[in-house]
């Protein structure tokens, strides 16, 4: 009998090629949902994917979404899978805040919050009225963004609890957002509780699982050369930082790495796992350690210049309870120190400086 069938949305990006790469390893035959061909030519030409697909052309198929927000978007792509794993997400720069006008804040909170939910809601309407009664279970990313205070992340307000845990959830923010950041961290809420009310509401014949990361650092396969590392959002405030970078608004002190991530992904279709649950992957950490695991990993980066000690961004203080998260899906999270040299390793690796 063939492996379980599992699409996947947001295969070709930063996370989600990590869980392609997981579910292929795993065992399971994957149809990746992509908006475009282009993207689709630049996944099967990572050195994991390519190992695997040459030795089993079967196990991987690809279909086109062009708009994942749009009705019946996944009408298609949910016919005759047994699971479906939806990381596609529109991410935001985390630059500075600009001057909009009206039409490009409308714009701006489309895409990161009308958006974000619209796939979210779609995928779940595709899978109970299309899918066949084939689909158990829809595993969903999430952000630890969605279960934390709006304030908290702008630096406006404390911790409101000393540990949030996955079952922590909060209302969606209202506008007006001050920047794209905001309304990416609106839209996840959204996502999230839009998601499980859909649940509720509708009790279809499948469970909902939501994996809710932090930061997510660590080695990204698809930059083949350096100026690719930028693609990465969270790799790159990594790198900024150790290039010398000043910013004075903090970033939470949570993260995890991408790999442990996928993996979580992964475990979490394992049907002996109960559904209609959530698990927190994170870790705490100070962003300033950053610039020291580097500098004793890496002097020599240091030295030519690539990297810099007097980069600064201060840490906003989060506490997360991982504990269900180890106990069930029994992963051990990494330490920082390994999200830094992956991250670190990379850039000194692909810099122009070595070529």
């Amino acid at each position: 009998m063939a492996n379980p069938l599992v699409l996947l949305t947001g295969g070709t990006g930063f996370v989600g090629h990590a869980v392609l790469v997981d579910l292929l390893k795993s065992g399971f035959r994957v149809r990746l949902a992509a908006r475009s061909t282009g993207k689709m030519k630049q996944t099967l030409a990572t050195s994991s994917v390519a190992a695997i697909v040459a030795a089993d052309k079967d196990v991987l198929e690809f279909i086109a979404v062009p708009d994942m927000s749009a009705p019946g978007a996944y009408d298609v792509a949910v016919q005759d899978v047994t699971y479906i794993v939806h990381v596609a997400s529109p991410l935001p720069s985390f630059g500075e805040a600009g001057v909009l006008s009206a039409a490009e804040e409308e714009e701006r909170n489309s895409r990161f919050v009308s958006q974000s939910r619209k796939a979210a809601v779609n995928i779940l309407q595709s899978a109970s009225q299309k899918g066949n009664g084939t689909i158990r279970r829809i595993v969903m990313t999430s952000s630890t963004v969605a279960i934390v205070p709006f304030d908290v992340f702008l630096n406006k307000a404390e911790a409101l609890e000393p540990t949030y845990d996955a079952d922590s959830r909060v209302p969606v923010p209202s506008p007006p957002y001050s920047d794209e950041n905001q309304a990416y961290c609106a839209g996840k809420v959204a996502a999230l509780n839009d998601a499980e009310e859909f649940m509720k509401v509708h009790q279809p014949g499948f469970d909902l699982i939501s994996i809710i990361p932090s930061w997510i650092f660590g080695f990204d396969e698809r930059a083949i050369r350096y100026e690719q590392l930028r693609d990465g959002v969270s790799n790159s405030l990594l790198a900024d930082l150790l290039m010398g970078a000043k910013r004075e608004h903090g970033f939470a002190g949570t993260s995890v790495l991408c790999s442990d991530v996928a993996r979580a992904h992964v475990k979490a279709l394992d049907p002996a796992i109960q559904g209609n649950q959530s698990f927190i992957v994170s870790i705490s950490m100070e962003w300033k350690d950053a610039i020291s695991v580097a500098r004793e990993r890496y002097p020599q980066a240091f030295e030519s210049g690539l990297f810099r000690a007097d980069g600064e961004q201060p840490t906003i203080p989060l506490k997360f309870d991982t504990s269900k998260t180890q106990r069930i899906l029994g992963i051990n999270l990494a330490n920082f120190d390994q999200m830094v040299d992956e991250v670190a390793g990379q850039y000194v690796k692909l810099s122009p400086a070595r070529t």
